[in-house]
């Protein structure tokens, strides 16, 4: 069990989503950032989609009522425990009593608590997910969460527990996102389907701009400013289903990408798609911080998504190794 002392709007319960009712209207919603939530997980064992919390902006304070382990994942924040250190990307055993705090990211936007056994929060269509949009899942019908709140740990593998106790955690080196020289994010984008439908000098912009993170944005969408993107005639479009990752050009011609509490479907103009391997890197940009889309193709698509699971691959193996200290 775990208690919550101190928590922001921000701090709620995320696993890999509710994935197979949009038909129905519901969101994906999920972490922000799955791959990180992923590497937690795997550093600790877990199924991939457990659910941890997910926090942005500090401060996160807790205390253990179990002896348990952690592993810290996403944005980089100032974490202590009992007032001791404690790195990002690692595994550590914790013991009841201790005290977790977490502060705002340093760089980044979504930080993640991952617990062996994940949270025993119960599961809503399949997920338990908050959507704070609908006010569905978590351990509060969509809340975030709060002061006193009590939430069940999974089980724990004595072996990991007492292994990661002796030498003290394991981890490893979590990667960072592609930059240009001007510090603008590099984010990879296929074409969508009405890419041509926007005017050559729309097409290059698209491109060539850097794009800055709205202070509007959230877990359904981030705003982008920068160049007016225009189509190259009025266009007038059915709705169609939107998955994360979409970027869409309203009548204002700034882009919005669509996130993990996406509507299920839209109308605007698609301009493109973030690939699934740079969808962390886009998630973690503050506001104010600059993006630059570069074009990609399948092939690249798929390769980028090899490297991510290879990530994950190495993550679970570390994991399964210190099994073997035993």
């Amino acid at each position: 069990m775990i208690e919550i002392i101190a928590a922001t709007p921000f701090a709620t319960v995320q696993d890999s989503g509710r994935d197979g009712y949009r038909a129905q209207g519901v969101s994906l919603a999920g972490a922000m950032d799955r791959q990180a939530l992923a590497l937690g997980n795997a550093l600790l064992g877990n199924d991939p989609g457990a659910a941890g919390i997910e926090t942005s902006a500090g401060p996160l304070h807790l205390r253990f009522g179990t002896d348990t382990c952690i592993a810290l994942t996403g944005a980089a924040a100032v974490a202590t425990l009992d007032g001791d250190p404690v790195p990002f990307g690692w595994c550590m055993a914790v013991r009841a009593g201790q005290v977790l705090d977490i502060g705002a990211p340093k760089d980044g936007m979504w930080s993640y608590l991952c617990l062996s056994g994940g949270l025993g929060v119960p599961k809503v269509l399949g997920s338990a997910s908050t959507d704070r949009k609908i006010g569905l899942g978590g351990p509060a019908e969509g809340a975030p969460l709060r002061p006193g709140q009590r939430l069940d740990c999974g089980p724990v593998d004595p072996r990991r527990l007492a292994v990661t106790a002796e030498l003290g955690g394991y981890g490893l080196t979590l990667r960072e996102g592609a930059q240009d020289p001007d510090g603008a994010r590099r984010i990879r984008v296929l074409p969508a389907r009405e890419y041509g439908c926007f005017t050559p000098q729309a097409r290059a912009l698209f491109w060539s701009t850097p794009w800055t993170v709205g202070q509007d944005s959230n877990r359904v969408g981030y705003r982008l400013s920068g160049e007016t993107l225009a189509l190259a005639a009025p266009l007038s479009l059915p709705s169609y289903g939107l998955v994360p990752g979409t970027v869409q050009v309203p009548a204002g011609g700034q882009p919005i990408v669509q996130l993990s509490e996406a509507n299920t479907c839209g109308g605007y103009p698609k301009i493109g798609v973030v690939i699934e391997a740079d969808q962390p890197a886009l998630v973690q940009a503050r506001p104010g911080r600059k993006l630059r889309f570069v074009q990609t193709d399948l092939p690249g698509a798929l390769s980028a998504r090899q490297d991510m699971r290879a990530e994950l691959i190495e993550a679970r193996e570390i994991a399964r190794k210190m099994l073997t200290w035993i």
